[in-house]
């Protein structure tokens, strides 16, 4: 046992230490590429959420106050698309948004 010991202890003597400077530029990189996602994701949802309003105003006149906050309160992008295309099917904000 103390020869295994012995060993391993050499083994790990005689492996290279981490290159701290590259581990940390792959955490950075890795931060990059989770905030452009963040960035993507926000700038789909201000999108879409742009769209129904601009749409929805052209088409029902000016939403109420419970109609923007409940289209604001959408955080998943796949239901605003829905209520986007929905846009097309309905004749006012309360259709639209009967829950507001």
């Amino acid at each position: 046992m103390a020869q295994r010991v012995a060993r391993t202890g050499q083994h790990c003597q005689q492996s290279e230490p981490p290159n701290h400077a590259s581990v940390m530029e792959e955490v950075r990189q890795a931060e990059e590429v989770l905030w452009q996602k963040i960035a993507a994701r926000l700038d789909q949802h201000r999108f879409v959420r742009s769209l129904i309003f601009r749409l929805g105003r052209k088409r029902f006149g000016p939403p109420a106050p419970r109609h923007e906050a409940t289209v604001a309160a959408v955080t998943d992008v796949a239901r605003l698309e829905e209520l986007a295309d929905r846009l097309l099917d309905v004749t006012t904000w309360d259709e639209l948004l009967p829950d507001a």
